[in-house]
């Protein structure tokens, strides 16, 4: 990607993002002329996968932030509409992160409010919140498979095919 698109799409972030934060990374690295680390940022949008939209959180198109998490909520709000046209949409979103505070989803309930759809914002942290490792434990990691709500304990010798699932229960 030439610097002209990269510089375009940078000053369109900085112009669109909420967050004083995200703002200055990207004003910063633009004042630096660092074009490696914002071609990296602005090079393509953050996809959202089958593990859900995952990245490295900081300013820019290709990073978490609350822009991008935002875009990407109304885009499934728009996909749902039409798939199921004269459907009441509701979503429940969950805190994934370890640097995911109670306010973070506070973008996501608006977007999908100002969308015509009800999002549930739950008062406790997810299952994969709740089974992370102590620092007694911390040999073992806890990961939850985005398809259910089984976590799974994995040690950091024990073969795949010999691991432990049991099932997290549900917070709501």
């Amino acid at each position: 990607m030439d610097q002209k698109t990269i510089e375009a799409r940078a000053r369109d972030y900085i112009a669109k993002e909420g967050d004083a934060g995200f703002r200055a990374e990207v004003e910063s690295l633009l004042k630096a002329g660092d074009w490696k680390e914002l071609e990296d940022r602005f090079y393509r949008d953050l996809e959202f996968g089958t593990g859900g939209l995952r990245g490295v959180i900081g300013g820019g198109y290709n990073r978490m932030n609350n822009l991008v998490v935002s875009r990407a909520t109304q885009g499934l709000c728009d996909y749902l509409r039409k798939a199921f046209p004269g459907k009441a949409l509701s979503a429940c979103i969950a805190y994934d992160s370890p640097r995911s505070r109670p306010g973070s989803s506070r973008p996501t309930a608006s977007r999908l409010t100002f969308s015509g759809a009800s999002g549930r914002r739950p008062s406790s942290p997810s299952p994969s919140e709740r089974s992370r490792p102590t620092r007694a434990s911390s040999s073992r990691r806890a990961t939850t498979r985005p398809s259910t709500t089984a976590t799974r304990l994995t040690g950091t010798t024990a073969p795949r095919s010999r691991l432990p699932t049991t099932r997290a229960s549900s917070p709501w």
